[in-house]
């Protein structure tokens, strides 16, 4: 799995510097649960098949992530992942939209899309790796605890 998903928000941008949101709630999982946090942290994970949607939103932003795990055309796994952002602040939205094209332009090593308007920026793009569905679900389960818990200490701008 390349560093692009694994810290897909990570990057946005000042003030969204810390939000390397994923999410928690699984209908798949022994303990789901997709409440909230005093601070407004909420996340949401949610896994059919093999796909894995993703929903997580902080201060305004929403970061909607959708994950298809299939075979490609010589057997190998592959993620489609559909990840879509929503910016509270519209200069955010734009510099982001330019920031996105640009990696998608240069990047030499995955096929990668990306649509623009208004606030939203949608970034489609493809992994090649062994993960399953459950290790997508798991990892985002496990990133979203870890937000959480920055959200409620304060770490999240």
């Amino acid at each position: 799995m390349n560093l692009k998903f694994l810290f897909s928000v990570v990057a946005l941008a000042v003030p969204f510097s810390l939000l390397a949101l994923t999410a928690c709630d699984s209908d798949t999982s022994s303990n789901p649960s997709s409440e909230g946090t005093k601070s407004g942290f909420q996340c949401d994970v949610r896994r059919s098949g093999n796909s894995v949607h993703v929903i997580e939103s902080y201060q305004g932003l929403v970061h909607d992530v959708t994950i298809e795990v299939s075979l490609d055309d010589d057997g190998r796994k592959k993620a489609d992942i559909t990840e879509k952002v929503t910016y509270p602040d519209a200069s955010v939205a734009q510099r982001m939209c330019a920031e996105e094209k640009e990696e998608a332009s240069s990047n030499q090593n995955q096929s990668e899309r990306v649509d623009c308007d208004g606030n939203t920026v949608v970034s489609y793009f493809d992994e090649r790796d062994d993960l399953e569905p459950n290790e997508y679900q798991a990892y985002r389960q496990e990133r979203c605890a870890k937000m959480r818990k920055a959200a409620e200490r304060g770490e999240l701008e």
